[in-house]
């Protein structure tokens, strides 16, 4: 059992050079939950992608991954089950685009979901109405996403849609 001032501790330490997942420190384990959300305050999270030597070390998760290995034989086999890190909330590469006429109104955003996949989420509908209905797209990658966001914006203004700023 670790004492309170151990894991302040812990927490200053990682303050210092927030390049580690702090939850995944050994010797805390039963504190694994504290650790994680003491790392994803905004502020905490701004501190490690403000942190010159590896920006975003900070912000990744662990994903099950099963690798494929081949036999002696030939055959694929794919029974090493093991984890890998990936980068996860790219929030600085979050885009928001919003097209409107005199009735209408389009926006499209470029997301991450809770597993890293980008997302275009469309949304449409009416301005002095609460009809309108929304979308989301999963994309293979970030590249692909902004392709669908300039097919999305040369559609919008060829339908005489004006781009709007967004706050």
């Amino acid at each position: 059992m670790k004492t309170h001032e151990e894991i302040e501790g812990l927490k200053e330490k990682w303050l210092a050079s927030p390049t580690w997942n702090i939850e995944e420190t050994k010797g805390f384990e039963k504190y694994k939950l504290e650790l994680l959300l003491f790392r994803m305050k905004p502020e905490n999270l701004e501190r490690a992608l403000a942190f010159e030597d590896q920006p975003y070390s900070a912000l990744t998760a662990r994903q099950p991954c099963i690798s494929q290995r081949t036999t002696a034989d030939g055959y694929n086999r794919s029974n090493n089950i093991g984890w890998k890190t990936v980068p996860i909330f790219q929030f600085h590469k979050f885009i928001n685009r919003r097209w409107q006429t005199d009735k209408r109104y389009y926006t499209a955003e470029v997301i991450q979901d809770l597993f890293g996949t980008w997302i275009l989420r469309l949304s449409w509908g009416g301005l002095h109405s609460k009809k309108g209905s929304w979308q989301e797209k999963a994309m293979s990658s970030y590249e692909e996403a902004l392709l669908s966001l300039t097919e999305v914006d040369k559609r919008r203004q060829r339908r005489g849609y004006c781009s709007m700023k967004r706050s």
